[in-house]
């Protein structure tokens, strides 16, 4: 068939693809095992990709189409092998993100004989080289299977097979999605060049796949970008990084972020995502020959320049010593304005004299209004009758006797309204 031909049944199945939806105990609609139908479309997508005088823009959208398909029918695959092996091993499912590594994670484990299985060495050894676990996961799988792994639980011959055909399914989705995001990364920056130009052109092919053409990906707020191809969160992993990021995505995975300080990764996604949003929307609105990355470019320079402030050094400003004291008396103001104004706060003649002790002789006393005893020490009693002074009288202005005043008559005349209700 020609190519035209494969674009029509490509865009038919499209249309016409009911994906398989799973409750939480059973299968609604049909049978898991049979994706023929997705599995149908990998020779015709192998040659797509391959055939060089295919338009470039119209296979673009309809792989972009495809692999969110294929995206859905992997998870339900791995629902669907997590049903048929949570009687012996419920836990799994929690421990190993990838689905591939989760597929192959079981096969290993139904196909492992008794004395391997009984065996960490062997088993931790089988589970590094056949599944492509790093060591940290296959020390967590090795720990849960002593506590949550059923080894006397007998699983039926056709649970087996179907676990070994949704393995083989698998296997070849992933396998598809693959090549098409491959395939999407090798021509990405003819189609995105300004989000190329910005963070590179896997990181734009996995946007892009992600939203299904760079339309869906100019609609992101760029809120929303930093978790695109953010992992699903397992138990025994931390929410957050020494990083302080919540959500790390595809973003967070490029150069211009990774070659920085681990303190500055939080700032900077958000800087990276405010500029994808807006070369995104560019990279939308250009057309045909017109597209360019003239705008990715300066935008990245720009967030280079912000790198290299980040890491300058602070400026130090010299410490300047004090000036040296000079010896000179300082100057005195005089008059006798300035002499009234110091009369005012100056001890009088009366308080000098109560700070002081005459030799020999009893201290008189007096009680003050509020009935503490107050030493008198040389001062008069008949002084403290007589405390006014002319330089040291409070001082009012015209407003506040004004409202003393008035005060005053208010307090008379409530005086003599009480007396005449007395009377």
């Amino acid at each position: 068939c020609t190519i035209s031909e494969i674009i029509e049944s490509l865009e038919r199945l499209l249309r016409n693809h009911k994906p398989f939806i799973m409750s939480k105990y059973e299968i609604t609609t049909v049978n898991p095992r049979d994706i023929s139908a997705i599995l149908a479309i990998t020779n015709q997508v192998e040659r797509l990709i391959t055939d060089i005088t295919v338009n470039l823009e119209d296979v673009h959208t309809l792989l972009n189409e495809i692999s969110p398909i294929i995206s859905d029918d992997v998870y339900q695959m791995r629902q669907y092998m997590k049903l048929l092996y949570s009687d012996k091993f419920d836990e799994l499912d929690t421990l190993i993100p990838s689905t591939k590594q989760y597929s192959n994670v079981i096969t290993l484990l139904e196909n492992s004989s008794e004395e391997i299985l009984n065996n960490d060495t062997m088993l931790s050894e089988g589970l590094l080289n056949d599944c492509e676990l790093s060591k940290e996961e296959s020390l967590i799988v090795l720990m849960s299977m002593k506590t949550s792994f059923h080894k006397n639980v007998k699983l039926p011959t056709d649970i087996i097979q179907n676990l070994k055909i949704a393995n083989k399914d698998i296997l070849k989705l992933i396998e598809l999605q693959e090549q098409i995001s491959a395939y999407i990364s090798s021509k990405i920056e003819s189609l995105a060049p300004n989000v190329s130009a910005l963070v590179g052109p896997k990181v734009t092919s996995l946007l892009v796949a992600h939203a299904g053409g760079i339309l869906g990906l100019s609609k992101i707020p760029s809120c929303n970008l930093a978790s695109i191809g953010n992992k699903k969160h397992l138990g025994h992993v931390q929410h957050t990084t020494g990083s302080g990021i919540r959500q790390e995505g595809y973003i967070s995975t490029t150069d211009i972020i990774q070659n920085l300080p681990i303190a500055y990764h939080k700032q900077m996604l958000r800087m990276v995502c405010a500029k994808v949003s807006l070369a995104s929307r560019v990279d939308c609105s250009q057309r045909g020959n017109d597209k360019n990355d003239k705008m990715g470019l300066k935008w990245r320079n720009e967030i280079e320049t912000k790198i290299k402030k980040l890491h300058e050094s602070p400026n130090v400003t010299e410490d300047k010593a004090l000036p040296i004291p000079e010896d000179k008396p300082k100057k005195k103001r005089a008059g006798r304005k300035f002499r009234k104004y110091k009369e005012r706060f100056q001890l009088s003649h009366a308080r000098q004299l109560q700070n002081r002790m005459e030799f020999g002789k009893q201290e008189s006393t007096m009680l003050d209004t509020f009935g503490e005893e107050v030493g008198l020490c040389m001062m008069n009693p008949s002084v403290m009758k007589n405390r006014g002074e002319t330089g040291r009288v409070a001082k009012m202005s015209k407003k506040m006797k004004k409202r003393v005043q008035e005060a005053d008559d208010q307090t008379k005349e409530y005086i003599l309204s009480l007396n005449d209700d007395q009377l």
